[in-house]
């Protein structure tokens, strides 16, 4: 972020619809996986049902530390 603070960029200003759109509408996981593990997928699976079922804390969070 310094960097684009140092060079003067702005991205905040520019509208960029399609990209809204994939932050709304999706998660993108930052690895790649060579082979099966259904361990890991069963973790994963439980760390989103965990988030779902906290929601509205995690909403009333953000809403209180102005998120």
């Amino acid at each position: 972020m310094d960097s684009l603070r140092r060079a003067k960029t702005d991205y905040a200003s520019l509208k960029l619809p399609n990209c809204e759109y994939k932050i709304a509408h999706e998660v993108q996981l930052g690895w790649n996986w060579v082979r099966d593990d259904p361990a890991a997928m069963r973790k994963i699976a439980a760390i989103f049902e965990k988030v779902e079922s906290n929601l509205p804390d995690l909403k009333a969070y953000a809403h209180r530390h102005g998120q």
